[in-house]
């Protein structure tokens, strides 16, 4: 699943009963601190969604617009990010919308 900062990967969880999370943001993102910002938030809006999302593992890859993303606040990476990994995690499932 992509979006303008973000692709999402997905696939079904292995040896778990919960969703895991990975992040991937690379230099071209910003500096150490910009990278940093963006990846707690990627984090948080996972921590909102977790409980829903089932068995499945995410990785999140943040693209160079994530930085201006991230300027915008939690507000603005939570409405373009939990969509995709919504969706994301239900193609995993097998259940296509």
């Amino acid at each position: 699943m992509h979006t303008p900062a973000f692709s999402v990967v997905v696939a079904p969880g292995r040896g778990t009963d919960r969703a895991r999370i990975g992040c991937a943001v690379s230099r071209r993102v910003g500096n150490a601190v910009v990278r940093s910002r963006v990846r707690r938030l990627i984090r948080e809006s996972f921590r909102r969604l977790a409980s829903t999302l089932g068995n499945v593992d995410i990785v999140v890859i943040a693209k160079p617009t994530a930085a201006g993303l991230a300027d915008r606040g939690l507000a603005a990476v939570i409405e373009m990010l939990v969509p995709a990994m919504e969706n994301a995690a239900r193609r995993a499932a097998g259940s296509r919308p």
